[in-house]
């Protein structure tokens, strides 16, 4: 199972880690579950939190047989096994109460219940917290944990039940608000509603010149924008597609552009000195690939990563490395290679597209663009 995170406190011995004589070990299985977009839950009456149902895996029990055991007594619903799908595990380690070491891996599933609802049966000690279930929203189960965080950042279980729901959030692309115009639906958290105002002022300002550059008339579809505002949640939303880096802030499909946001955007390595005029470029940019895709008839074989990069920055207005060296043909149509760290592909892409501005007119710099098939059947005609 993929893990999601480590909450290590680093607050014991790490000599006792190989000693099974010196660890608690409490493991336990969770179940995310939404019936009508709302997130099923354990509420705390008396706390004011809330968790997501399931709990602790008996000695020698498989974790999804104790989740649906623990699903049934903590909320009463029927967890329909078929449906279970691995979501991952949080691994915590950390000095125990009456342990010298207490080591946990809480495993969580994304799954289906059965309509109707049965009353819970609690312990003791859940009774002590008030529980009840409930169907809530997501956003507002993460903003009242969050509340309960702040005043109560010792609780460990809430502080992880907290960032798996913001997982949970990136992963299922829940945005808590939405804008529309005639070409762009913009989903985004309330705490990027002036952001949105310059991302939609950004791409209507550059809709027109960008279609005639591809000779499109129009977009297929609505072009939908999704602004991720947390830098965790948009770690889990790439990793979802390949490995996270720390350089990668925008990603493009099929009519959809993802873009971490702005104040996260300022928090990476590769971007903490860019300014708002940078980061609008970034927005462009993907809006360049999602144009660049509706001209390519069979995407997978006709795309060519050196020419999308290069039309992305080039249209963008995204500064590039005039000195950069293109490396040989066998690299350019090696995706792998290319990407592999060793090359600035963006330099490498812009000083090849303002090449073939120059060889050759705009409709045969089109049909490369389609086509890496005949691009790579004309690159020695092209550059020797």
């Amino acid at each position: 199972m993929h893990l999601l995170f480590d909450m290590d406190k680093k607050d014991y011995d790490p000599s006792l880690a190989g000693d099974e004589s010196k660890i608690f070990r409490r493991d336990s299985a969770r179940a995310v579950i939404f019936r009508d977009g709302k997130l099923a839950v354990i509420y705390s009456q008396k706390n004011h939190f809330y968790k997501i149902p399931g709990g602790g895996i008996e000695a020698g029990e498989n974790p999804v047989d104790a989740m649906i055991r623990e699903v049934k007594e903590e909320s009463g619903l029927n967890v329909i096994r078929e449906s279970v799908k691995e979501m991952g595990y949080v691994h915590r380690i950390q000095k125990g109460k009456h342990e010298p070491l207490f080591i946990q891996d809480n495993y969580y599933y994304y799954c289906d219940a059965e309509g109707g609802q049965s009353a819970p049966c609690y312990s003791n000690a859940e009774l002590a917290h008030d529980f009840t279930p409930d169907f809530v929203p997501l956003q507002k189960a993460i903003k009242v944990n969050t509340e309960y965080n702040r005043l109560h950042p010792e609780d460990d279980m809430i502080a992880r039940e907290l960032r798996v729901m913001k997982i949970i959030k990136s992963q299922l692309q829940v945005f808590e608000k939405s804008y529309q115009s005639s070409f762009f639906k913009i989903l985004y958290d309330e705490c990027d509603e002036e952001l949105v105002k310059k991302v939609t002022k950004n791409l209507e300002e550059n809709l027109s010149r960008l279609l005639a550059f591809f000779n499109l008339k129009k977009l297929k579809s609505i072009i939908t924008v999704q602004i991720f505002a947390e830098l965790e949640g948009w770690r889990n939303f790439l990793e979802q597609f390949h490995p996270y880096y720390d350089y990668i802030i925008g990603e493009a499909g099929q009519g959809v552009i993802s873009v971490l946001s702005f104040s996260q955007y300022t928090k990476t390595q590769n971007h903490k000195n860019d300014t708002l005029e940078v980061f609008e470029k970034v927005i462009v940019h993907e809006f360049v690939h999602v144009c660049h895709r509706e001209i390519i008839p069979d995407f997978e074989r006709g795309y060519n990563s050196v020419i999308g990069e290069g039309l992305a920055t080039f249209l963008s207005g995204q500064s590039y490395n005039k000195e950069v060296e293109i490396p040989p043909k066998e690299i350019i149509f090696d995706w792998q290679k290319l990407f592999s760290g060793s090359y600035d592909v963006y330099s490498i892409g812009q000083k090849i597209v303002r090449l073939l501005a120059e060889k050759v007119p705009h409709l045969k710099l089109l049909e490369y663009s389609a086509s890496a098939e005949k691009f790579y059947e004309d690159w020695e005609k092209l550059f020797g």
